[in-house]
């Protein structure tokens, strides 16, 4: 029964792949978005090594859109198969490539050069959103594109300068691997700016992908995620599956209000952070700099095998608070296992807290066999945890078989030059097996604790 249910699954198949054909352009359709017109489910559009100035739409449909690459795979393809949106017919769709009609990960990308797109107008939000590829209510599956150059810039809201996918419900998967997303830009005047390279409301899967140099910029609101943001908007809550990703040189900087996450911004997923570099990001904002590599708000992190490094967060101006140099999580429940936290710096004329790792308010903490070495605490008036800090932790801490070492505070009034942990009262804290080697701070050089009566060493 199972040999003759496997055959027939063979069988289907075969047919449906009679009835799917390849699509050339420009020799049988001048134009992607002609090809794109005249495909049916399961076709691929195949496009030639060139410049085409179009804003494309798939229209609902489950195809593949791909260069050369799909069959050839050597970079120049990519290279030379270029997608230009920077000559929109209508500037309120002026994306370069647009998912609108519901479709999911069927519906594929592949292979292009994506520039030149200045985004869609969301009239319900007042933003402007993905500047090089855009999803509403749909998802799609972008693989071994190159997505630069894009930019939303708006008086408003700007969000997903490279890519956005802006689901407000409904349980789609955006998968994006093996992209390079570099140099898109989100800038926004009264209002948010963020996900610089990427910004995902929904379940993702991210990997293998370099988001390099993208950059969020507010003149009076919120900036999140410089390289990447992603946003639960389901109950139970989406999952962000974020694998060997290198981010690196991204930064947020508000002008009056907070920046969050240089690297990337994750709020309410389940997320699964794994074999990532993230560094030289930095969070730059006018009263809060938060998470200058990672910035984790009300969610579930599980970080394995990253390396987060020469992350920084900074002042504007004297009032500032500088946070979490490398990493800093709110309201969430931590695993910390084998991940390479070091080289992270935060800074504040006024208060700066966790040069490696901020955490405030969180609930678990499970925190073994992680490198916490040569984090930097700067500030003019006091400061908590050159590497690692713990603010008002409402569950149980576990903090097994780490290395901190050569982490500094410098000012006058620094707490914890290893690790620091205030006011977890009658929540048990397990600090066992670690080594705390030439660490630094005005108290505490090694670990320094504030109204912790059950602590376990």
């Amino acid at each position: 029964m199972k040999t003759k249910i496997l055959l027939a699954a063979i069988l289907m198949i075969s047919i449906m792949n009679l009835y799917c054909q390849i699509i050339n352009v420009p020799d049988d359709q001048p134009t992607i978005q002609a090809g794109i017109d005249v495909a049916t489910t399961g076709d691929t559009v195949l496009v030639a090594q060139g410049t085409y100035f179009e804003n494309i739409n798939y229209n609902g449909k489950a195809i593949t859109v791909a260069s050369h690459y799909l069959f050839d795979p050597d970079s120049a393809n990519i290279y030379n198969t270029i997608i230009d949106g920077s000559q929109p017919v209508n500037p309120d769709y002026s994306s370069v490539v647009t998912f609108l009609t519901g479709e999911d990960t069927t519906s594929v990308l592949s292979g292009f050069t994506i520039t030149g797109g200045t985004g869609m107008y969301l009239s319900s939000d007042d933003a402007r959103i993905g500047g090089g590829i855009v999803c509403y209510y749909a998802s799609a599956k972008i693989i071994h594109n190159i997505i630069e150059g894009n930019e939303v810039n708006y008086s408003n809201h700007a969000w997903g300068a490279g890519l956005a996918s802006i689901n407000e419900t409904g349980y789609y998967w955006t998968v994006v691997t093996d992209n390079i997303i570099r140099d898109n830009h989100a800038i926004a005047g009264s209002g948010d700016a963020s996900g610089g390279g990427v910004e995902i409301w929904g379940n993702a899967r991210v990997c293998n992908n370099r988001i390099d140099d993208n950059h969020c910029i507010s003149e009076t609101g919120f900036c999140g995620g410089g390289g990447f943001l992603n946003v639960s908007v389901n109950n139970p809550p989406d999952t962000l599956y974020f694998y060997n990703n290198i981010v690196s040189n991204n930064t947020v900087l508000s002008n009056s209000e907070a920046a969050l996450g240089g690297g990337v911004f994750v709020e309410s997923s389940v997320s699964f952070i794994s074999n990532n570099t993230i560094q030289n990001n930095q969070s730059e904002g006018l009263t809060y700099s938060i998470g200058g590599g990672i910035r984790f708000y009300n969610a579930i992190a599980t970080l394995y095998s990253n390396t987060v490094s020469f992350n920084t967060t900074s002042s504007t101006s004297s009032n500032n608070v500088s946070l979490g140099g490398g990493v800093s999580l709110l309201y969430t429940d931590a695993y910390f296992t084998d991940n390479t936290i070091s080289h992270n710096y935060t800074s504040s004329d006024e208060q700066a807290d966790g040069g490696g790792v901020h955490f405030q308010y969180p609930g678990i903490i499970e925190f073994e066999g992680n490198l916490i070495s040569d984090n930097q605490v700067s500030c003019g008036n006091f400061g908590w945890g050159a590497g690692v800090v713990c603010f008002f932790p409402t569950a149980n801490m576990e903090f097994r078989y780490n290395e901190f070492s050569n982490n500094s505070g410098m000012g006058t009034n620094v707490f914890g030059g290893g690790l620091s942990i205030i006011d977890a009262y009658d929540n048990e804290v397990t600090i066992e097996a670690n080594l705390f080697l030439n660490n630094t701070a005005h108290f505490g050089g090694g670990f320094n604790e504030k109204n912790c009566y059950n602590v376990l060493l």
